[in-house]
């Protein structure tokens, strides 16, 4: 009698077990089955928006500005920009042991000339200590060198400000006057600023010494008012961009040009020293509108097509 009760509690523990079992597998079923009341979109992984790729402009985050040549490490050399309040009126790599920028850049518009008073005195740029600087605010350089402008006095003559900051002495180099200073690269000045009235343009314009690969003499002047030695630059250039933009803003196309002089007096027309932009980049060793798109920048770059003339 015992043995059949205790078979009894067997079978009964069993069914049990069982039940349990199966109420089991139905619940673990129902969770990995989603009710067919909830909306298909509630299931489904939701979709990242993605923002479409900007385009390229002549200013964006962490990019230089068009009329900038690509960062490069010269000797001595500190890049400043020069600005009126939070406006950049332009940037300049200036050589604190040649006291000379080895370029200037900047943009012109129409919106930059105007007929504002010439200064009749120079300045110190205030970002740099005066001994890396040449006295040049009352008077010249000695040997009949001029006061050579590289951002020219009439494209910054809208605003008073802006013009005055084109007679900081560290815009200043030594330059011929008759002949070069007051004649051809006068000149090729007046053409660019004819063509920014119409059009923007982008210009990098500076010195060399000594082309990259060679060896030149460098002669030396003092300033009126300074004891310091002066270098005198052997070359002179200035390159020169307009671009086109579609509608949304984004260049599609460039025109560039090179002006390249030996410093000496001429009687002839700048226009006959025009170069494509890829000759002064040899010559210089600078790397021109670098953020332009890569494939109008090469097309530009090697014309030799002045559009100023």
């Amino acid at each position: 009698m015992k043995r059949l009760s205790l078979y009894v509690v067997a079978i009964v523990a069993i069914v049990v077990v069982g039940v349990l079992i199966m109420r089991s597998g139905e619940s673990v079923a129902a969770e990995s089955v989603a009710p067919e009341n909830v909306p298909t979109e509630n299931v489904t992984h939701e979709s990242v928006a993605t923002e479409p790729a900007k385009p390229k402009a002549y200013v964006e985050s962490g990019e230089r500005r068009l009329e900038l040549p690509a960062k490069s490490e010269r000797a001595n050399a500190v890049e400043m920009e020069i600005k009126c309040g939070d406006k950049l009126n332009y940037t300049a790599l200036y050589d604190t042991e040649r006291y000379a920028s080895l370029w200037v850049a900047y943009e012109v518009s129409s919106d930059d000339m105007g007929d504002v008073k010439r200064p009749t005195s120079w300045s110190y740029n205030p970002q740099l200590s005066t001994s890396k600087q040449v006295n040049l605010c009352s008077r010249s350089y000695n040997d009949d060198y001029s006061r050579g402008h590289l951002i020219p006095n009439a494209s910054r003559n809208a605003r008073r400000e802006e013009q005055e900051q084109t007679f900081y002495v560290t815009n200043s180099v030594p330059q011929i006057q008759n002949g070069f200073n007051g004649g051809v690269w006068m000149h090729l000045e007046s053409a660019v600023q004819r063509y920014a009235e119409h059009e923007p343009l982008y210009v990098t314009t500076g010195v060399i010494f000594e082309p990259v690969g060679e060896s030149r003499e460098i002669a030396y002047t003092t300033a009126k008012d300074d004891t310091k030695r002066v270098p005198v630059p052997n070359y002179f250039y200035k390159v020169v961009l307009s671009v086109e933009r579609n509608a949304s803003g984004d260049i599609v196309d460039a025109e560039a040009v090179g002006f390249w002089f030996e410093h000496r007096a001429y009687s002839d027309k700048y226009y006959n020293y025009a170069v494509s932009v890829d000759e002064v980049e040899r010559l210089t060793g600078f790397d021109f509108f670098a953020s332009l798109p890569d494939d109008v920048e090469a097309r530009a770059e090697r014309s030799t097509n002045n559009f100023l003339r």
